[in-house]
This record gives structure tokens, sequence and C-alpha cells, in this order.
């Protein structure tokens, strides 16, 4: 993860931008490559760019909390960046404190980005979901299995990533909007299956 406190405003902006383009350019190359027949059925093609789409979205997510923990409210994120502090842990401090700063927040969108966060480590570390996170993907309504992702969970996906991208824009991310210096516009909602 970046080390933002230590970035001026410009250098972090930069990298919060190039999250945003990264999932752009995912979509681009994802929408390239169903443009393809052959691909559009093929469900271990879907289940890629859904695993794909979770490592980029929770690696947005994320750089955009410490950003925000490092230059505004880290009074928010009690235990999020700390070391030995279960994703559970993590989520619930997070939901907490942006309760605590007004912002409604969705359970169950909280729910879908631990489960998320689940599957961005198991994929980025070469794993399998363990016993306990698969139990959790199946409560919120993903699969068991790192293959079993289709376009329908991806969708769910990215419905989780835009809210909780909102989540974030409702507190004091809203003064770089107002310096104009980034775009904080993640994406039209797709249509939701929440």
């Amino acid at each position: 993860m970046a080390d933002f406190s230590k970035m001026s405003d410009e250098q972090a902006l930069a990298c919060l931008e190039r999250c945003s383009d990264d999932l752009m350019y995912f979509n681009l190359a994802r929408d390239a490559m169903f443009r393809d027949r052959s691909s559009q059925g093929n469900p271990h093609a879907h289940a890629y760019w859904a695993r794909v789409f979770t490592i980029h979205s929770v690696a947005g997510v994320d750089a955009t909390l410490e950003f925000w923990a490092s230059k505004s409210r880290p009074d928010v994120l009690k235990t999020y960046f700390k070391e030995r502090t279960s994703n559970r842990d993590r989520l619930a401090d997070l939901a907490e404190g942006l309760l605590e700063a007004g912002v409604n927040v969705e359970p169950q969108v909280i729910m879908r980005y631990l489960a998320m966060k689940y599957v961005r480590n198991a994929v980025a570390h070469g794993g399998d979901l363990q016993p306990w996170e698969v139990e959790h993907c199946r409560e919120v309504g993903f699969p068991e299995t790192l293959n079993g992702f289709d376009e329908r969970h991806r969708l769910i996906m990215y419905t989780v990533f835009v809210e909780m991208m909102s989540y974030l824009t409702q507190l004091d991310l809203g003064m770089l909007v107002n310096h104009g210096t980034v775009s904080l516009t993640w994406g039209p909602r797709p249509q939701q299956y929440l």
C-alpha cells in the first residue's frame, strides 16, 4: 500500500487516479474480450474477470481509505490499518466510524465488501478461501469457490465498490473535488442486484 503520509497532495492524487484508471482499463479489456462470441459463454472467463475486478476494486477502496486517514479523518479508522487486525474487525470499525461521521451505511454493502476482501486475499496470495471465509461468502450470495464467480457476481461487486466509494466521498474527500484536482466519479451504478 502507498504511504500517503509521505506524499505531496499531487503525488497522492496521482496514485488515486491510477486506481481509477486501472478500473477503467479493466472494463475496456473485459469488454473487448467479450466481443468475441467464443468468450461470452465461457464460465472460466467470467470467473477470471470477477476475481481480477476484486483485486483492483479492493485496492482502490483501501488506497482511498489510506489517503483519507493520512490527510483528514484518522479518527474514523481506529483499527483499519492496524497490524494483526482481522478483516472482519477492520470492516466493523470502518462501518462504525462512518456511521459516527453521519454516513448512512448499509450493512449488506459492508458484509459483501468483507467477502470481496476475503476473495482478494485468496487470489493475491495464491490460496483458497478459508472455511469461515467460504461460509461468509455463501451468506452474502457469493460462490464457495474462486472459480464459481459469474457476471452477476461481478456486477454485485461493482455495485459494492461504487457504494463504498460513495461512503468515502461523503466524508472529507469532498475537499478534493472542490479543488478540481481529481475526479472521484467511479462510474455509473449498474442495475442493482442487492
